[in-house]
């Protein structure tokens, strides 16, 4: 089975169906137009459907084919030999079948040699393990004959002790491999721009991610209103951590940042004042420059959380780390630490520029009075 790429072109909708494209039956999925070879563009594309049907492990629904099987529906395992007969197991034994195998997938090449040689030794002596009495679907199935069969070439004896099966296993084609990840990149393109449930999803573990963020913020920084802001007796703690952001990670706070963007402001009008003001025009920039990046500074200590301001993780690490395991998932910045630390640095940074703004307001006054004498 060929899997094709079309594109409707009236409507610039992409979709996939299975070859061969029969024109005139095909309506867009979009626009519910019928489409015919001149109202679109066809490309194939890579697919692991049926390009190795000799010396492979195959793999087709038990029932039907590829297009109407869903997710959950039972799977039917065989082995090709050189001579594209599949070997599989089921209700009637070890069957035998030159058909019906053209769309399965070659799970595995097989680099056996003497393959038929040994299907039929193995099968002739183990004829008595598969017979249609013996077959269970849950229990003795079509995956346990390919397992004892890569124990009888590989170990010389159709037993379950372990031996070297995943050298066999791993000799997959890489053309094969390479296949299923272009139709897999190939299916993502497709689907990039439309695909509204991917996006949905996507926001809504961020969603989900920051109301852990706001639950997990609250719980840390939680105070008793005896210990905050009002005291014990009512009375204001101007300089209680918990009502200066800053100044409890190590920064100054907002009254000392409001009282320097305030002097900055008188140091701007009085160079403004002074009758040879244009003399100053560098030292007005610089002073109207400090000015502007620490109210933009006051607005962001003022500003509440959101998704978009808060370091949100790309994936669940414990959910990673349970379904590939601890050694798989590197260890990550809790979201809340990352906040601290971006707090941290903030607060340096805004310190160095109370600073700067000091050094700033002295050239400012010495320009004053230097005028004033």
């Amino acid at each position: 089975m060929l899997l094709l790429s079309v594109v409707h072109v009236s409507c610039g909708t992409r979709f996939l169906i299975a070859s061969p494209f029969c024109s005139g039956s095909q309506a867009c999925p979009s626009c519910q137009g019928i489409t015919d070879e001149s109202s679109v563009s066809i490309d194939p594309l890579p697919s692991p459907f049926g390009d190795q049907l000799s010396c492979a492990i195959l793999l087709k629904p038990s029932e039907g084919s590829w297009s109407t099987y869903e997710v959950g529906d039972d799977l039917h395992i065989g082995i090709a030999d050189s001579r594209n007969i599949v070997h599989s197991f089921w209700t009637e034994g070890v069957v035998r079948e030159s058909s019906s195998w053209e769309d399965s997938i070659a799970v595995s090449s097989l680099d056996l040699p003497d393959i038929d040689a040994k299907l039929n030794e193995f099968i002739d002596r183990h004829d008595s393990d598969f017979l249609p009495e013996s077959y269970d679907e849950m229990a003795w199935n079509c995956f346990d004959l390919i397992v004892r069969f890569l124990h009888f070439s590989i170990c010389g004896r159709a037993s379950e002790t372990r031996c070297e099966i995943p050298q066999v296993v791993q000799r997959s084609s890489e053309q094969r491999l390479y296949c299923s990840t272009e139709m897999a990149d190939s299916l993502e393109d497709l689907s990039a721009d439309a695909c509204v449930d991917r996006t949905n999803d996507a926001n809504g573990f961020l969603n989900n991610q920051f109301d852990i963020f706001v639950h997990d913020y609250r719980e840390r920084t939680e105070v008793e209103p005896d210990d905050c802001c009002g005291g014990k007796d009512g009375v204001e703690d101007v300089e209680c951590a918990h009502s200066s952001p800053s100044k409890a990670d190590g920064g100054p706070s907002k009254k000392d940042i409001i009282n320097v963007a305030r002097k900055l402001q008188k140091s701007i009008f009085s160079l403004q004042s002074l009758p040879n003001a244009e003399a100053h025009t560098d030292l007005l920039a610089e002073l109207k420059g400090l000015q502007a990046v620490l109210n933009r500074a006051l607005s962001s200590t003022s500003a509440e959380f959101a998704p978009s301001n808060v370091p949100l993780p790309d994936y669940d690490e414990t959910d990673m780390q349970m379904l590939l395991g601890d050694e798989e998932v590197p260890k990550t910045t809790s979201m809340l630490d990352k906040v601290a630390e971006e707090k941290t640095k903030a607060g340096e940074r805004l310190q160095g520029l109370l600073v700067q703004a000091e050094i700033l307001m002295r050239e400012a006054t010495h320009a004053k009075t230097g005028v004033a004498k």
